[in-house]
């Protein structure tokens, strides 16, 4: 099941009193891209997806809050798919939304770099489960092998690239730790 994101871009838009145009200024995205994406009639990238966040001002796994808690167990199979992008990056959602910590499980094909650098504004902690993959963290690049983790502090410039076929990791990013101090 694949989330809908729009209608939750367009509430905090508003709630932040932005227009669109406002919006598009701060992201250097089209006002017609940013209406479809908001009507869900087109799905942002990744990047576009972090431009949207850093001018809103929240972390990609905000847009998906509710007002009540989601249930404590999610089975593998009812996972809710938060971003594929092509067939080569897929996001699914772990967790469920309220209780203060987000899990995303990423699927990455090799050459599919996610070299745009992003940050959010939330520690997060990844755990390779499958592959090899290159993380570079600021000045730093760290190659992970399956098995591996690396903890990613608030407000920090990192990117992704699979060095095989395949990689698969989990990421918790804990909603509940936003540092004040993290340059965003």
């Amino acid at each position: 099941m694949q989330i809908k994101i729009g209608a939750n871009i367009k509430n905090i838009r508003k709630n932040k009193k932005l227009t669109i145009q406002e919006l598009s200024e701060m992201t250097g995205l089209s006002i017609g891209f940013l209406s479809q994406v908001e009507r869900d009639i087109n799905s942002p990238t990744i990047k576009n997806l972090q431009k949207i966040c850093q001018a809103l001002d929240l972390d990609i796994t905000q847009l998906l809050a509710e007002n009540n808690k989601g249930n404590i167990c999610v089975r593998k199979n009812e996972r809710r798919s938060l971003f594929t992008y092509d067939e080569h990056l897929q996001y699914d959602l772990t967790s469920e939304n309220g209780w203060g910590i987000s899990g995303v499980m990423v699927t990455v094909t090799k050459n599919n770099d996610l070299n745009e650098s992003y940050r959010h504004m939330s520690d997060e902690h990844l755990l390779l489960l499958e592959g090899t993959l290159e993380v570079e963290v600021g000045d730093a690049t760290y190659v992970l092998n399956e098995g591996d983790s690396l903890y990613i502090e608030a407000g920090c410039y990192h990117s992704f690239k699979s060095l095989s076929d395949k990689c698969v990791f989990h990421s918790v990013l804990n909603e509940a730790i936003h540092r004040s101090n993290a340059p965003m």
